[in-house]
């Protein structure tokens, strides 16, 4: 499975006419986990190995010299990293705390900046 994909299904929970916040939520997780999987193979690491966590990928991406040493998509993942995994955590973990339909919405304006799908 490609990353797009995920990033794909976060585009159909947004563009449905009965979203409910769950569909808010994992839209946002698909978007995160569509920008972590890219940037961690982009950096050579395997998203499932022990130096893939997902604090390691945010390091590695903020200690990355100024383009044009790197690639344009992980650039891309350096700016919205942090943000959006900070939008996945809450998604994902503050389930007592509500998540809108916006949030969502900047997830995937996000993740379409490493990943455009149009």
């Amino acid at each position: 499975m490609l990353p797009e994909t995920w990033v794909g299904l976060a585009e159909h929970l947004l563009s449905r006419d009965d979203q409910t916040e769950v569909d808010w939520r994992s839209a946002t997780h698909a978007c995160y986990y569509a920008v972590y999987h890219t940037a961690a193979t982009d950096l050579g690491r395997d998203p499932a190995g022990a130096d893939a966590g997902h604090a390691e990928i945010q390091d590695l991406l903020l200690g990355l010299p100024i383009p044009p040493a790197r690639s344009k998509r992980i650039m891309a993942a350096r700016v919205v990293y942090r943000e959006l995994k900070q939008l996945r955590v809450k998604a994902d973990y503050h389930l007592k705390q509500s998540f809108t339909a916006d949030e969502a919405d900047r997830a995937l304006q996000l993740a379409q900046k490493v990943l455009p799908t149009r």
